[in-house]
């Protein structure tokens, strides 16, 4: 997988910020749909994704997958959205398993991704 641009860095003050970030990162992607999120644990990744998804037309509850390791939403639009979770990842094997290597290289849906660090290898 390759990123068409590589960091964003939006300053959030506080949770009201949210949505004006998720909007100006959205917008800043353009075309791209593959997002990779790292920050420590409880930094928010779960949060801002919510926030995206929210902005995306998501009506979802938007939750973190970690031990689901995938969720899916749907958009008003009928699209699709991919929210990772590798925290739990040990192996890619894992991911084939799961059947998830497809979904990842899936360039028409949104694909985000907390913890991608475990992915790099794909």
């Amino acid at each position: 997988m390759e990123l068409l641009r590589d960091t964003y860095t939006g300053v959030i003050e506080e949770l009201g910020d949210l949505p004006r970030v998720a909007h100006e990162l959205l917008m800043w992607l353009g075309k791209e749909r593959l997002i990779r999120f790292s920050s420590p644990m409880g930094g928010g990744k779960t949060t801002l994704i919510s926030a995206m998804c929210s902005e995306l037309g998501v009506c979802d509850n938007v939750s973190s997958p970690t031990f689901a390791i995938m969720n899916e939403y749907r958009m008003r639009t009928g699209e699709a959205v991919y929210h990772f979770d590798f925290y739990r990842i040990e192996q890619l094997g894992e991911l084939r398993e799961l059947g998830m290597q497809e979904i990842l290289f899936d360039e028409s849906s949104w694909r985000m991704i907390e913890w991608p660090e475990v992915g790099e290898e794909l």
